[in-house]
Formats: C-alpha cells, structure tokens, sequence
C-alpha cells in the first residue's frame, strides 16, 4: 500500500490548507491482510489518530521524499516496477458482457454481438469471454475447459472475431471444484494449497461449489498453469488471459504453501498468488508469441502486477454514485503505480442503467485508461453500445472522439512505461500549489493537457467547474478561454463532455476507423488551442509500431509539437527527438479553432505535408 502524506503534522480535512507543501509517501510492504485507520477514529486523551496493523510479518515500511507528488509518484513507480506498456489496440473499445458465454447458444451469441457492431458502426478490439465458455453439463464453471454444446468450434469462434479485427481474452480462474475433469490429476500432482490440520487438499466454497485453490509457489503448479494456459487457449487463437477471482478467498490462515521448498502459512503471502497467477499466464503468452506484447487483466493486485497486467475496479452497482465514485478509486490507483485501470460501463450488477446514465459512463469511460462496457445485469439487460438505440448516435461519436484520440492517449501510456507517469491524474498531482485542487476528487486530468469534467448527476443542465490557477483554460466544444483560478458556469446537454485544455496546447488525433487497425494510419490531425496571450508550451507525441517488443530497442519516434502564441501570430514548430521507428503517415492536417484569424507559421521536418483547416 502506499500513502500520501498531507503536507502537515495535523490530520488532513477539507477545510485545512497544508502549510509545509512537502509531499511524501509511505509504501507499507507486507502481503499480510492489514489495516488502515486514516484519522476518523479518536481517542479521549490524545484526539484524533492514525494506525496501520498488520496481521503477521514484519513491519517493514518505506519513505518516499518528494517534495512534489511527482517525484513520490515517480520514485514509487521506480521501486515497484514501471507498468507495462500494453499493445495499442488495448485502448480500444473492449467488448464483454457475462450473457454471451452464459447463453445456451453461445457461439451464436457471440456472433451476434461481432454483427451488432457492425451493424451499428460500433468500434471494437476486444472482447472478454467470460467464465462461461467453459461451464459444465452441471452449469459449473471450469477453468481450461470447452464447453462444446454451446461452443461447439471453438476455432471457428475464433476466426470470426479476428475477421472482424476483433482480439479475444479469456476468463481463467485459480480454484478447481472438486468436480472438475482435471482435480484429480491436480491432487496427486500436488498442486493445491493444503489444509492447516489434515495437510489435504484445503476445500474453499468458490462460486459454484467447493473446490481448491492452485498453489503457485509450487514450481510444479506455475509450470502446469502455463501449460494449460497454452494448450487450451492460446493454441485455439486467444489473445490475452482475464485471470479473474483470484483473491484468495481460503479461509484458513495457516494454510499450507510450498514456498518454493520453504514452506509457510499462507496469511504471510497472499497476495503472492494472483501476482504468481498472472507472471505464470504471461510467460505463456510471451513463449507463444515472444514477438508480440503480452496483454493480460487480473482482478487482485499487488504493487508488482502493474509490471504485467492491467486491472479493474471488480463488481461495481449501476448508480450514479457509483459512476461518481469510481473516478476517486481511480485516480488512487494513478498515485500508486498502477496507471492502467479501468471500471465496468454502465455498472456490473444491478439493474440495466437508463439511457441517460449508460451516456454519461461512456463519456466518462473513454477518458480511463481501460474502456470496457460489462454487465451481469439482474433484469436480464446487457450492457452493449446499442441497448438504447434513442442514444446509440451519441454512444456512437463518444467512442468515435476515444479511438480519434488514442495518438494522445498512447502517448501517455508509453510515458507511464518509461516514468511512471499517471495516464489519468488529479488535479492536485498537477497543480499541487493550487489549494483548491488538493481536495478535487471528481474532476482530473488526462496526460497533462486535457481536463475532464465529467456530468455525474442526473438531469443537469448547467454544470460548474473549477479551472486551476496558473493557466488559461480552452473550452474544447467552442473554443472560448478562460482564466484559471475561478469557477465557472457552463450549459450541458447529453451530447456535452465538459471538457477544457491548456491554452497553448495541441492535441494528436488519428482519423475515425472500426478497429485501430482497419486502415493505414496515414495522417495525424493535430488541433491546436492557441492562447490568446504570449505563451508556447510543447506537446509530446510518441509514436512505435504498436505491437512488438521493438520499442525496447529504441525503435520508437518522439514529435515535439511546439505552439508559439502571441496576439498577432501563431507559430507551430514539430521536431524529432528521439527517431528510432518510421512513421506510417508523412501528412499534418492543422485543425484550429473557429474563428482564429491569427496567421500561424509552420516550421515541418523535410519530407512532411502540413494542411490547415479552420
């Protein structure tokens, strides 16, 4: 876990402005089950106090200096391992619902949602097959498992969904039922964690019966979940692994691990096997493509697991506090070393979110760094693109305007790889001198250009939002400036993302395509927000070939895109830093806001075509 420290020697609330502005953090570093008392408690003699607990291990714990939470971020991010950086269609729209695995039908089903998309121009690069492509006659789910009745090619399954430009990932778990055709085998392999009293097999209740949790500090087990891994999903043609349910839940303490040949109770390491649970299903992936990067989900995360998966809020309701206070977890995970996250869409559980809901959590959605619409709905309802088709337009543009972005968007996330950078941040990592920011929770940043302001209450129409001091702030939708350091009024409708820029800024786009590969990606459009006083600011753009591990080997390309403004004249100069990869497009389309007139100057590397358009 880590902390941050509020800058003072006295318990941070809202109405408390820090008065040392020294930033720090704590990264406790113990796997044991822990507590954290933040300040709510208080004692009659001594007032309001902090504590962490630990249930066993050793309280062993780090100072991370800042001053700026920057630095923390960074130093931290530098102690736990840079995140990966995932292939480039993983910013796309990725497709999952637990109705289609679940369906008797399934195959069907899930060709159905491949011509949904089609039919409704819907983008899409991935999709999730959920815990039900491998249920049971008995409806049970087991993991490395076919269920061919409702499945019954799965490598026709396959192809279709690559045909449509498509990638897949599949649901694994790390508890085998005791019913499961591979238990036995497991058992006298000795691959399950045992029990503290009888040194058996330990039996957990897990989702549909009893069943045993793999242990993964046994080599014997690591070696058999690649295996499996291997020959019953990435040989059929899938993608990526989900590795989901793998907290942990075995409720015995002093359960027994082999601990790589030390053996040890399990409440020392818990954590340990989903972080195992996950390393074990990349090396799969990168020995079955070790030309391609890995891409993997896991549902439990420890500080490590951002070196090779990206992960999720788990089961959220459908509600509008939860679309509110999703935002908050998020940008917690940001400040922690694990900048590629997500949440579920529209909600996972619950009933289906009414038409205005589901728009306002993709509006909010395509600016997190994993964007998935999923659903277990209760009513019956699935979460897709189209279940609203009185909205489907504005569905439609919102996840056009995520894909047009992803230049920017990948930017961030190569920065995140090499630095730690957060892709999604709050204000106050930002403008950490900015006291208004330090208690911002809804409202943040994405890379460092863009600010969101997301509407999550229903039925709004004037929508307030504070714009930090230290900037002029462009209005995205019509190109108005404003001065930082005040609260502003602005009309919403549906179709509105309140959305505000850095005066001086540019944001890279790429032109509107159903898949990030479905066309040579031939042009960058660049829309400049030009300040309307003296300022220049520079906007990187890194660029690689999306998909190989080459970039590891230099072969990536940096553009600085410098923006001179003044009152009288503009001025865009792109020039190279680092020039390792050979960029697919050799044409800028200049996009400024209606109603510049300023003449703007260009100074373009040779061999580069640069268009305006206003």
């Amino acid at each position: 876990e880590i902390l941050f420290g509020d800058w003072s020697s006295d318990v941070c609330s809202s109405d408390l402005i820090p008065n040392l502005k020294i930033a720090y953090g704590l990264f406790y570093d113990n796997l044991s089950s822990a507590i954290f008392d933040m300040g709510l408690e208080k004692d009659n003699y001594y007032g309001q106090y902090r504590y962490y607990q630990a249930d066993a291990g050793d309280l062993d714990y780090y100072l991370i200096y800042g001053p700026e939470i920057i630095s923390v971020v960074e130093k931290f991010s530098k102690l736990i391992g840079r995140p990966a950086l995932p292939p480039r269609w993983s910013l796309g729209y990725l497709g999952s619902s637990m109705l289609y695995t679940d369906a008797e039908n399934a195959q069907q089903a899930l060709n159905e949602f491949i011509f949904k998309c089609e039919e409704n121009q819907i983008p899409c690069d991935m999709f999730h097959l959920s815990s039900g492509y491998g249920s049971g006659k008995d409806g049970k789910r087991y993991v490395f498992t076919w269920n061919n009745e409702k499945i019954p090619d799965p490598t026709k399954m396959v192809e279709r969904f690559h045909n449509a430009g498509i990638n897949l990932m599949a649901n694994i778990k790390p508890c085998l039922l005791e019913t499961h055709p591979l238990y036995e085998e497991a058992s006298k392999l000795g691959l399950f964690i045992r029990d503290s009293v009888d040194d058996k097999p330990r039996l957990d209740y897990f989702w549909d019966g009893y069943g045993s949790h793999l242990d993964f500090t046994n080599p014997t087990a690591y070696d058999w979940w690649q295996q499996n891994v291997k020959s019953f999903l990435l040989d059929y043609g899938i993608d990526g692994t989900w590795n989901d349910n793998n907290e942990y839940p075995v409720w015995d303490d002093e359960a027994k691990c082999n601990g790589f040949g030390r053996e040890l109770p399990l409440k020392y390491i818990r954590p340990l096997h989903p972080y195992l649970m996950v390393r074990s299903s990349l090396e799969a992936q990168l020995k079955h493509k070790p030309d391609e990067r890995p891409f993997l989900l896991s549902r439990s995360a420890s500080p490590g697991t951002q070196r090779y998966a990206q992960t999720w809020s788990g089961d959220n309701d459908t509600s509008w506090n939860t679309l509110q206070f999703n935002i908050p977890m998020g940008l917690g995970l940001s400040l922690s070393g694990f900048p590629n996250f997500g949440h579920d869409i529209g909600g996972f559980t619950g009933p289906g979110p009414s038409a205005e809901l589901f728009v306002r959590w993709v509006q909010n959605g395509i600016f997190h760094p994993r964007f998935t619409i999923h659903s277990w709905n209760n009513d019956g309802t699935v979460n897709t693109p189209w279940m609203h088709p009185e909205v489907i337009s504005i569905i439609r543009e919102t996840i056009n305007f995520r894909y047009r972005l992803i230049p920017y968007l990948y930017t961030q996330f190569f920065e995140a790889a090499r630095s730690g950078t957060p892709i999604m941040r709050p204000l106050v990592y930002q403008f950490p001198h900015d006291e208004k920011c330090i208690t911002e929770s809804f409202n943040f940043m994405v890379g460092p250009n863009l600010l969101v302001s997301s509407v999550v209450d229903p039925g709004e129409k004037i929508h307030r939002v504070y714009l930090p001091k230290g900037n002029r702030w462009v209005n995205f939708s019509n190109g108005s400036i404003e001065e930082g350091g005040q609260t502003i009024e602005i009309p919403v409708s549906l179709e509105n993302i309140p959305l505000f820029v850095i005066a001086g800024s540019i944001l890279p786009m790429k032109k509107k395509m159903r898949n990030v590969r479905e066309q040579p990606d031939d042009i960058r459009y660049l829309y400049l927000f030009p300040d309307s006083n003296e300022s220049h600011r520079t906007t990187l753009l890194v660029e690689d070939d999306g998909i190989s591990m080459n970039y590891k080997n230099g072969e990536f390309t940096e553009l600085f895109l410098t923006l001179h403004s003044s009152r009288h004249e503009l001025a865009l100069e792109i020039s190279f830093g680092h020039n390792g990869y050979k960029l697919p497009y050799d044409l800028f389309e200049i996009i400024l806001p209606s109603g510049e007139m300023r003449p703007l100057k260009i100074n373009a590397p040779e061999g580069f075509t640069v268009s305006i358009q206003k």
